[in-house]
């Protein structure tokens, strides 16, 4: 009787250890794939992003000023990315003051959404766009000081370059010019190193940013003294080139991608030299 006791005592510690195991099996797998449900803020930030997408500005502008109105503490990814969104938009609009209200309150924010250099790319160029060129002067060497010291990889820098540097070629004709010839710097960082496709990439991304700059040149119905100062700041641009390009390598020969930026640079400021004496 002792011993069926025992048999029995067994096999019921069996049977509640393996309830309990799958009791926690089947929590935590329930836990793992739960989905929390979006607060209305974040719906609305969803919406905000559809039309931003599909260049439904006035629409987007319209509920991202509405999710403006409330911060959620010092923490906070939807206030941030709404402030991101509000910036580009009022950027769009042409209206760089306000873009800098934006990325300013959100560069003093601590966001673990929005990068402090995607940001100081934006600044930098809406600086410029306002010829408050010592501000924009001294974010680049902010830029600077994080890529030497490591705070920024190579494919962080593509991806923020590619958000960053859009032109507008009728309002800012100028100003956006020196901000290109300035932020060049940074994609030959890019272009210099092995990291593929992104470096042809920004090759190609670079060329086609320069060369609306000289389709405009070439229009009859600029003026003369227009398309001298416009060549001249083309060609300082272009020129800063050979300045941020590293030396070439042991082997003497540079990365493709930067030989290719090379050549066009060459030809583009031999036209622009044979420009000058026509």
């Amino acid at each position: 009787m002792l011993k069926i006791y025992k048999k029995l005592t067994i096999i019921l510690a069996l049977l509640i250890s393996c309830c309990l195991t799958s009791c926690a099996l089947f929590d935590s797998t329930e836990g793992a794939g739960e989905i929390k449900p979006l607060s209305e803020r974040e719906q609305l930030l969803l919406e905000a992003q559809k039309n931003f997408k599909n260049n439904n500005l006035a629409e987007a502008k319209t509920t991202l000023l509405r999710l403006s109105l409330f911060r959620d503490g010092t923490i906070d990814p939807v206030y941030d990315q709404t402030l991101w969104y509000l910036a580009q938009i009022y950027e769009k609009n042409n209206e760089s003051e306000k873009a800098i209200l934006s990325l300013n309150e959100l560069a003093l924010r601590k966001s673990n959404i929005l990068p402090k250099t995607k940001i100081n790319l934006a600044l930098m160029k809406n600086q410029y766009r306002i010829n408050n060129f010592k501000q924009a002067q001294l974010i680049k060497k902010q830029l600077d000081e994080n890529f030497k010291s490591n705070m920024l990889s190579l494919s962080e820098l593509y991806d923020y370059l590619i958000e960053t540097t859009e032109l507008m070629y009728n309002s800012h004709l100028h100003e956006d010019l020196i901000f290109l010839g300035e932020v060049q710097k940074y994609f030959i960082y890019v272009m210099e190193s092995p990291l593929a496709p992104q470096n042809a990439d920004l090759t190609d991304r670079l060329i086609n940013m320069y060369e609306p700059f000289f389709a405009i040149l070439k229009r009859d119905s600029q003026s003369k003294d227009f398309k001298k100062n416009l060549s001249i700041s083309l060609y300082d641009q272009l020129n800063k080139f050979d300045r941020y390009r590293m030396d070439e390598t042991e082997s003497g020969s540079a990365p493709s991608a930067v030989t290719r930026f090379a050549a066009y640079c060459e030809k583009q400021k031999k036209f622009l030299i044979e420009g000058f004496y026509q």
